[in-house]
């Protein structure tokens, strides 16, 4: 299992050593790669999050032995809102 932030803490404090510039090039190369960049655009979330009836009709629905396909397309919405909603990984997103 990675540990990203601590690979980050140990090449920033490798940066403050005196180092020869073949190596401070290195360890400026790799450490620029563990950033993410935020996205220059992010398209607008669409389909609303579900209403708290909605959520409660999704839920007999699939209780009831409806495909989250199908009850996504009744519903107006997303098959992973459905799925989040169903299983009641998050409240109504």
């Amino acid at each position: 299992m990675s540990d990203l932030i601590r690979a980050k803490a140990i090449l920033d404090k490798l940066l403050l050593a005196e180092l020869p510039p073949f190596v401070r090039h290195g360890i400026v190369s790799a450490r620029v790669l563990m950033d993410r960049e935020k996205p220059d655009f992010v398209v607008e979330p669409f389909i609303p999050p579900l209403t708290e009836s909605q959520v409660q009709t999704a839920r007999a629905m699939r209780a009831g032995g409806m495909a989250l396909q199908k009850i996504a397309d009744t519903l107006g919405s997303q098959i992973g809102r459905i799925s989040e909603a169903v299983n009641g990984k998050r409240e109504g997103i």
